[in-house]
């Protein structure tokens, strides 16, 4: 038997890449070091999801809200991306792997948990002002974001059991005192 601790966990894009993120959205410089180094302390392998917003719009995109993205091809989109991770894990599962789970970022659009970003009337944008005031007026709403929704439905089609976990960037040291408690 080898010395692994034969330990996964997968971990939304941006927690190990914050340049995928809309540019001004900088929660940290880089990667976000005290998530990562819970998870090198517990002996985690990591598996990095792919970012839906990035791979659909590219790095010059601009914040959006969930209702922006459900639409069915960014919905077939994020289950194309998340096809071959379902693949990946199950061979791991049945190679006998623990798959702990999947770390979430709260209110993000396409990986919020249990709340996502929700702004009225976001239908388009005529000016930078009328972009500053849509983003003053977008709120958190409970709910879970596009890709969280794809990809479940594709875990439960495996029946495929796996834990869900949340990183709330507004609240980081009450969030990863949670992971700490429960990786």
């Amino acid at each position: 038997m080898s010395d692994r601790a034969r330990k996964i966990i997968l971990i939304s894009h941006c927690l190990l890449n914050v340049n995928s993120k809309v540019e001004g959205i900088n929660p940290f410089p880089g990667v976000h070091k005290e998530l990562l180094q819970i998870l090198v302390e517990k002996d985690y392998g990591i598996i990095q999801l792919p970012c839906p917003e990035m791979t659909y719009f590219g790095i010059s995109r601009w914040a959006h809200v969930r209702d922006q993205f459900d639409f069915p091809a960014f919905r077939e989109h994020c289950q194309k991306l998340f096809k071959p991770i379902l693949h990946q894990i199950q061979d791991y599962s049945d190679n006998g792997y623990h798959i702990e789970g999947i770390i979430f970022v709260e209110g993000s659009p396409s990986c919020g948990l249990t709340k996502v970003t929700k702004g009225e009337n976001w239908k388009g944008v005529n000016s930078a002002d009328g972009y500053a005031k849509l983003l003053e007026e977008s709120t958190k709403i409970p709910g879970k974001g596009i890709f969280v929704q794809e990809l479940e439905k594709l875990l439960n089609q495996a029946d495929f059991k796996i834990n869900h976990y949340v990183l709330d960037e507004k609240y980081p040291k009450n969030s990863l005192e949670t992971l700490r408690l429960l990786l």
